[in-house]
């Protein structure tokens, strides 16, 4: 018994991924199309798996030499957001003796730097000369706090990344090095700290202040910044804050929301999206204004987290 096939257009989107996931399920064979401009590869991720069978699309035959052309991206989602993993890609003609081929596809998501905040205290004009605007500063731990992360303590290992400093020295001369001295004996200036990715060197420059020589007097600490998140669109479309004209708006500033909770909503396509907040905090400001057209990522809110 041939079985037909069932086209849904627009499968990455809210709809139509339900659709696609429920045909699906109920064994129907199905061709879920998106062009990701407004769907989503996250909507429809769960109907693959690791090392599952997916066919390929032919799209030349040249018979003389007895070659065919396959295409894998045409029926991939594109783009196609994925950790390291081989796909498996069987090639089968569309006759009922079902003859077919296969082969694999490996995708390789390398390590990406991160890089944090280095805050060195203000420092008087002291030493020999207080008035030479040079002083003496701790780097010890200068490269373990560019590498650590803030809130899990976590730390990269330097045996997977290599820094590198640019300075200048006592003289004035531009300093590459793989550390600072220490002590650090400089006027105000600005260090660059490098860290480049493990497979293909590309620098993630970070700027960091490292010295501020200040007439003799005691140094204030700098106050601490209020860490703040922003919560993204995750579409493109149209911005409300309300669900309604005549509704109250979904938040205002300084009122505290939970994760999950409505807080505005995007249309698309004729398609009302609520959107959750994936944080639980304080609305600290509201960026977008109502009815007003947003970008795939563009920041909506900043929100202090609890």
């Amino acid at each position: 018994m041939k079985r037909n096939i069932i086209i849904v257009t627009g499968g990455a989107g809210f709809i139509g991924s339900n659709l696609c996931k429920k045909l699906y399920d109920n064994n129907v064979k199905i061709i879920c199309l998106d062009n990701l401009f407004t769907g989503s590869i996250n909507n429809i991720s769960d109907l693959f798996t690791v090392g599952e069978t997916i066919s390929a699309k032919i799209i030349e035959i040249d018979e003389s030499n007895k070659r065919f052309s396959l295409s894998v991206r045409q029926l991939l989602p594109n783009p196609f957001e994925t950790a390291s993993q081989i796909i498996k890609i069987q090639v089968e003609n569309n006759t009922d003796q079902k003859c077919y081929d296969e082969t694999t596809l490996e995708f390789i998501v390398d390590d990406s730097p991160e890089v944090y905040d280095v805050i060195m205290a203000i420092q008087c004009d002291d030493g020999n000369d207080d008035t030479d605007g040079f002083s003496e500063f701790d780097t010890s731990n200068v490269t373990q706090i560019l590498l650590t992360n803030p809130e899990t303590s976590i730390t990269q290992s330097l045996d997977d990344f290599t820094v590198s400093y640019q300075y200048n020295d006592e003289n004035g001369n531009t300093i590459n090095a793989a550390e600072l001295p220490n002590p650090f004996n400089t006027k105000t200036q600005t260090v660059t700290a490098t860290v480049p990715k493990p497979a293909a060197v590309q620098e993630v420059p970070v700027v960091q202040e490292v010295a501020k020589p200040a007439v003799k007097k005691a140094a204030k600490p700098a106050p601490e910044e209020s860490k703040t998140e922003e919560i993204k669109s995750p579409m493109i479309g149209t911005f409300y804050r309300k669900s309604s004209p005549d509704k109250p708006v979904f938040v205002e500033v300084g009122d505290v929301i939970e994760k999950g909770q409505v807080i505005c909503i995007i249309e698309a396509m004729k398609l009302f999206n609520e959107i959750e907040s994936e944080v639980s905090g304080k609305i600290v400001k509201v960026l977008i204004d109502d009815s007003q057209p947003v970008e795939y990522g563009q920041p909506l809110f900043v929100v202090e987290p609890k």
